[in-house]
């Protein structure tokens, strides 16, 4: 399995190397990039524990159940990432 960020070059590279390889996108960049989307700062820590929250799942419904919880929460504060 190989783990990487989103970039084109990066899937472009992936896919040409090691096509039949399973990929799954960074964690970390997965809990990182959304924080590019919130202002102000002073939100990051809210924001960063409701998506570490849906990382953390135990399985596929409790990552289902934090996401719509922790969608719903967000919502007023961080509408774009919600969403």
């Amino acid at each position: 399995m190989i783990a990487s960020d989103y970039h084109t070059g990066l899937r472009a590279a992936r896919n040409g190397t090691f096509g039949g390889v399973p990929w799954l996108r960074c964690p970390f960049h997965i809990q990182q990039n959304p924080l590019a989307t919130i202002l102000p700062d002073a939100m990051e820590p809210e924001v960063t524990r409701a998506i570490k929250a849906i990382l953390d799942a135990s399985d596929m419904y409790y990552a289902i159940e934090a996401l719509k919880h922790n969608g719903a929460k967000l919502k007023s504060i961080a509408a774009k990432l919600a969403a």
